[in-house]
């Protein structure tokens, strides 16, 4: 075998831990460690792009085919180009981050890939993490797509791991079929599609994943043997059943040795929808097997079966952004600090579970003490790892400005890096804080790469829609609305965000049309709500000054309401009745912790223009951001600036 290996290496997959350690320019590469050394500072690889570099780097030809990189790095596996792709980005952005790059590698259009490595000498460290130019959303729900729907907009970058003595090797995961509980082949068809949907997401995301029908020895196995044998450390399992017209579906993660079961879920669906729950499922899976690995081989790691299984369900608790999540988080992160002090991701999460109970003022009488806690929790987890994100994201959230939150975002998005799930929500929460305060240009970038941390998740695709669509990037906005409700056709944030960008952005009929059909306008849209929209609409068809009624008749649906007052502020404001527009704005803008986003849309243009934004602006603490950063709103920037913010302010007397 080692002679076959010698004489065709493209024909063998590449198993890191035989691979000898080699030289790439000034870089010592240490496959077996997934490590990279350079001016005495190690760099961590995930698994999959290390393998990719071992092949880039010791080609059986001049340049590496896609079929080759298949073969030797996924096995063979049916993987898309876009799997390439992504560890190709991350081997990119990795030689980025020095002055001089240390390798570069060539694409060569239909063919594959070329590695041109730098004569060797001394490289110098890498160059400092730039921002990137450019409390009421937790680490934003998980949707549930498939293999190229994780592989957006630039993906992730290469994590950068704290030093160690070598890099703990990556979990297994054994996908079993899900057993069909139900007579029918749709039943039958759901279940093989959905475990072949979270094979797919798992692979792709780089995780080695056994395929169901390698697996399928496992169930029901009693002794260790079967897992030991195949290597597998999590086993995911579950089941599909019919009930009338719903369908039902339950996913497991066991572990592998002692056959516990760390998380469970259970999804319910009615039949028309019941298609959604492959993409939804295998999201899911994706994130927590994600989740696990990174608690089992992130050192200090989790290793026992309850504590592991504490941590995933307070992840998923913050994942759901549920302001009656509180007690159960708060609860669960207690037990993990108590049962693993050394664990820094416990910390972080106990500053999470406190600083959620402050933002939604969840016991008033106790805020400055679970303020206090949450600090020392995020300080404590820092001390022990400065890598943690978690941390980062818990203290951004006790921030009380706009400006003391962007410092410790970036801060956060300088120095975190694991794991995934928060990273990505640091990105998000940074995007959404630039569109509060008017910088669209420069939010653009981080909702961008919040995606693709969390490519599978509806709610980052439907905010990167909307603002595709707010800065009039309609081509990118259609896109991403089209790939969406191709997955995720009955989903709420999905349905609302198409209605918006229709009714603000699109043709006045194309709206109008989907509100008269029932299969595709969102289903919560209540009487009084639909009615709103169509007088809207309406209004905006018809091409001239609506009537006093018709405005009254679409401001009575903020002030009772029946739709959001910033909606109806922007519906308003785009009739041309600015003072009714101001007075639904006062509506939606009590605190600031309120979203005024709505304010910087080009509906609302003639609000800014008005005397009274500013005041408005000095209100929700505006005005202080961008006095004191310096960094002004679109708005008020750039040749064909809407608004001379200096002297408005000045004039407003502030």
């Amino acid at each position: 075998m080692d002679e076959i290996a010698r004489a065709f290496p493209s024909l063998t997959r590449i198993e890191l831990a035989g691979e000898p350690d080699f030289t790439l320019g000034a870089l010592r590469i240490r496959p077996s460690r997934r490590e990279v050394e350079a001016a005495g500072t190690r760099h961590f690889l995930q698994r999959r792009v290390m393998q990719v570099l071992v092949a880039l780097a010791h080609p059986t030809t001049e340049v590496v085919s896609h079929e080759e990189l298949i073969r030797r790095c996924w096995g063979g596996l049916a993987v898309g180009e876009d799997a390439i792709g992504r560890c190709i980005g991350q081997l990119r952005r990795f030689a980025a981050q020095w002055t001089e790059p240390p390798f570069a590698i060539e694409t060569i259009a239909g063919v594959g890939y070329r590695l041109d490595a730098t004569a060797g000498g001394a490289i110098p460290a890498p160059a400092p993490s730039r921002a990137i130019p450019g409390g009421r959303r937790a680490w934003i729900a998980l949707g549930g797509g498939l293999v190229a729907a994780l592989l957006v907009a630039g993906a992730i970058w290469v994590a950068r791991q704290p030093d160690s003595a070598d890099a703990p090797p990556a979990l297994r995961v054994a996908v079993l079929p899900l057993q069909a509980l139900s007579a029918g082949q749709d039943v039958r068809d759901l279940a093989d599609t959905i475990s072949g949907d979270m094979l797919s997401v798992l692979s792709a995301n780089q995780v080695e994943a056994l395929s169901p029908a390698d697996a399928a020895g496992l169930r029901g196995a009693g002794p260790h043997e079967p897992a030991a044998r195949l290597g597998v450390g999590l086993v995911v399992d579950g089941s599909v059943r019919r009930d009338g017209d719903e369908t039902h579906v339950s996913v497991r993660l066991n572990d592998a040795r002692t056959h516990v079961t760390l998380w469970s879920a259970d999804y319910h669906r009615g039949a028309a929808a019941a298609a959604d729950l492959g993409v939804e499922v295998a999201a899911k899976i994706a994130d927590i097997v994600e989740m696990a690995e990174f608690a089992r081989t992130n050192r200090p790691g989790l290793k026992d079966d309850a504590a592991l299984s504490a941590m995933l369900e307070a992840h998923d608790l913050i994942r759901s952004n549920r302001p009656d999540a509180w007690a159960r988080l708060l609860d669960l992160s207690q037990q993990l600090v108590a049962v693993a002090p050394e664990f820094p991701f416990a910390h972080s999460m106990l500053a999470t579970a406190n600083a959620d109970a402050v933002r939604w003022n969840m016991m008033p009488q106790q805020n400055a003490a679970m303020e206090a806690t949450a600090r020392r929790e995020a300080n404590r987890a820092l001390a022990l790892d400065p890598h943690d994100a978690a941390a980062y994201f818990a203290l951004a959230m006790l921030a009380r400005t706009y400006r003391e939150k962007d410092a410790i975002l970036l801060k956060g998005l300088t120095a975190g890096a694991h794991p995934a799930p928060p990273l990505g929500a640091i990105n998000t929460h940074e995007a959404l804080l630039l569109q509060d305060v008017g910088r669209l240009q420069d939010s653009l970038p981080f909702s961008q790469r919040a995606l693709a941390f969390d490519p599978l998740s509806p709610p980052k695709n439907s905010n990167l829609i909307w603002w595709y669509a707010t800065m009039g990037r309609a081509g990118a906005s259609r896109e991403l609305l089209d790939q969406s409700v191709a997955r995720w056709p009955n989903h709420r944030n999905i349905r609302e965000t198409r209605l918006h960008v229709l009714a603000f952005y699109g043709a006045p009929e194309q709206a109008i049309a989907l509100l008269d059909d029932p299969a595709k306008r969102p289903s919560e849209l209540g009487p009084r709500t639909l009615a709103v929209w169509r007088t809207f609409l309406e209004a905006k068809r018809a091409g001239r000054a609506p009537s006093p009624r018709t405005l009254q008749s679409i401001a009575a649906g903020g002030d009772g309401g029946d739709i959001d007052p910033g909606f109806v502020a922007m519906m308003l404001s785009s009739l041309g009745a600015t003072d009714a527009a101001f007075d639904q704005a006062g509506k939606a803008l009590k605190t600031q912790d309120d979203d005024p986003s709505f304010l910087f849309t080009p509906s609302t243009a003639a609000m800014r223009r008005d005397p009274r934004f500013m005041p408005l602006a000095a209100r929700l603490g505006l005005v202080e951001y961008w006095r004191g950063t310096g960094k002004w709103p679109d708005f008020c920037t750039g040749p064909h600036a809407e608004v001379d913010c200096r002297a408005a302010m000045a004039r407003a007397g502030l």
